[in-house]
C-alpha cells in the first residue's frame, strides 16, 4: 500500500459555524469511490494512506462543521500512487 500527500483550500464560507474536520474520499481510476476518510481539526494538508501502488487517483474534499457536510470539491487531478 502507498499514500499520498493531498491539499485543499479552506470553503469560501463556513455557514457561519467552524469548521471541525474534512472527509476527503479517494477515487479509483478517478471513478469508483474508496473509503472516506476523516480528518479532524483544520489542517488543510493531510496523509491519504492505503492506496494500492501504481494505481490511478483522484481525491474530493468536503468540509464538515456543526451545521452538517458541506457539498464536494471538483476532483483533484488524477495522481499515480
Amino acid at each position: 500500500m502507498t499514500r499520498e500527500t493531498v491539499s485543499w483550500i479552506t470553503p469560501a464560507w463556513d455557514g457561519g459555524t467552524a469548521i471541525s474536520r474534512y472527509v476527503v474520499t479517494p477515487y479509483l481510476d478517478g471513478t469508483t469511490a474508496q473509503t472516506p476518510l476523516v480528518f479532524s481539526g483544520t489542517a488543510t494538508t493531510d496523509l491519504v494512506t492505503g492506496l494500492n501502488p501504481n494505481s490511478d487517483y483522484s481525491f474530493i474534499v468536503a468540509a464538515v462543521n456543526a451545521a452538517g457536510t458541506g457539498g464536494n470539491s471538483d476532483p483533484s487531478p488524477i495522481v499515480r500512487s
